[in-house]
C-alpha cells in the first residue's frame, strides 16, 4: 500500500515537471522586488549602527558620571575595581562578538561580490555568514572561559 502511494506521488511529480516549463529568463526572480528588499534591509541596517553607536555614547557618559559619584562618595577602592572589572570584561565580549561577525560579514560580502548577480541566493550567502560568525564568537568565547 505505501509502494503504491509512493509510486503514485513520484509520478505524479514527474508528470508536473513538463507541464511546468517556463523560459528561461528566471521569471521567478523580480530584479525590482530585490533591488526594494536590499535596499530597505541597507536603511535598515544604517538606522541600527547609528542608533546603537548613540546609545553606547550615552551609556558611557552616564558610567562616567557614575564612576566619579562613586569616588565622590570615598567609596572602598575593592569595590570600584570590581565594577570597572565586569565593565571590561563585557565590553572585550562584545568586541569579539563584533569582530567575528563583521569579519564573516565581508566575507559573505566577497562571495557575493564574485558569485555575480544579487539573488536571493545572496541573502542565504549572507544569512550563512552571519551564522559563521556568530558560531566562531561563540567557540572563540567558550575557550577563554
Amino acid at each position: 500500500m505505501m509502494k503504491k502511494k509512493i509510486i503514485l506521488c513520484s509520478a505524479a511529480s514527474l508528470a508536473a515537471i513538463p507541464a511546468s516549463a517556463q523560459p528561461s529568463n528566471e521569471p521567478l526572480i523580480d530584479r525590482a522586488l530585490v533591488f526594494d528588499v536590499v535596499n530597505i534591509c541597507g536603511i535598515i541596517l544604517a538606522l541600527y549602527v547609528v542608533s546603537r553607536f548613540i546609545v553606547t555614547l550615552v551609556q558611557l557618559y552616564l558610567d562616567n558620571r557614575l564612576k566619579t559619584r562613586i569616588l565622590a562618595a570615598g567609596t572602598p577602592e575593592t569595590v570600584i575595581m570590581q565594577l570597572l572589572q565586569q565593565k571590561q570584561g563585557n565590553s572585550l565580549k562584545a568586541v569579539l562578538q563584533w569582530g567575528c561577525v563583521l569579519a564573516s560579514l565581508a566575507a559573505g560580502l566577497a562571495i557575493i561580490y564574485y558569485m555575480g548577480p544579487v539573488t536571493l541566493l545572496s541573502v542565504a550567502v549572507l544569512a550563512g555568514s552571519i551564522a559563521v560568525g556568530l558560531l566562531a564568537y561563540y567557540l572563540l568565547s567558550k575557550r577563554d572561559v
